[in-house]
């Protein structure tokens, strides 16, 4: 009886909670982690990692992320969970490698977390080259949100063909700052 309970004690404290495995800590290169069970589809977008279908000079690496839009919702992408929650005071800005087929996409960034979320948006005007792109959370709360979710062409349907195919790299935290932070108050000159 009393093993009964703990059961459901300890199914209640770790329901909602994700599991352990398929965790990858950042920064995200493709070449060994994160590999494609590590992403969370949701709402027509299919995360994989592949061969890097266009190496260049901004980004020859062996392998990449892949996500390809096929219908379901406007906001369809993959995601995928930390081992533990970002630290964003002190590397608040994302910094990654895109390759998109079409000009003009919007590439959402998420950080979701317990009750939390925050996302921020960048343009991807130049199609069919690798492009750097940089988001920056330092104004949002650190230490709660350990998950990362990506959304490419947000706000248009998917249908799974190439111009629904787009390609990541290299998702790395930095400090957005330069290392020039917000000074401690009260300034005293001492």
């Amino acid at each position: 009886k009393h093993l009964f309970y703990l059961f459901i004690a300890v199914a209640l404290t770790t329901a909602g909670r994700q599991p352990l495995c398929g965790q990858t800590a950042l920064p995200f290169h493709f070449e060994t982690s994160p590999d494609s069970a590590d992403f969370v589809n949701f709402d027509g977008g299919l995360g994989d990692v592949i061969d890097n279908p266009l190496p260049d000079a901004t980004n020859n690496s062996a392998r990449v992320g892949k996500i390809i839009r096929d219908g379901g919702e406007v906001w369809a992408g993959s995601k995928i969970y930390l081992p533990a929650p970002l630290d964003l005071e002190n590397s608040g800005g994302f910094r990654m490698k895109v390759l998109s087929p079409i000009g003009g996409i919007v590439a959402k960034l998420k950080l979701e977390g317990p009750n939390i979320s925050a996302e921020r948006d960048v343009v991807v005007e130049q199609p069919g080259v690798w492009t750097e792109v940089e988001y920056n959370f330092l104004s949002e709360p650190s230490g709660i949100m350990n998950e990362i979710v990506f959304m490419f062409d947000f706000g248009n349907l998917g249908n799974g063909t190439d111009f629904s195919t787009f390609y990541f790299d290299d998702v790395e935290t930095f400090d957005p700052t330069g290392g020039l932070g917000q000074i401690s108050l009260p300034i005293t000159f001492e």
